[in-house]
């Protein structure tokens, strides 16, 4: 990226993301995400439970035939 100027610091600031953060983590299957044009998706397994889990795969699979047009 291109430095910017940013009010009350005298130089350029260079910017920066941050990106695969979580990379350790999706090892050990925890975490779920995928993020593109259109599209952003975060799950944490490790935060819900059975039902939550359920919920969220009903969801998803609605979500999916959606996208297939059914």
């Amino acid at each position: 990226m291109e430095p910017i100027r940013v009010k009350g610091i005298q130089r350029d600031v260079r910017p920066y993301a941050l990106q695969n953060v979580l990379a350790e983590r999706d090892e050990k299957n925890r975490f779920i995400r995928t993020e593109d044009e259109g599209i952003r998706l975060f799950l944490d397994l490790a935060k819900m439970n059975k039902r939550q889990r359920t919920k969220a795969a009903k969801n998803l699979e609605k979500a999916a035939a959606k996208l297939r047009g059914t």
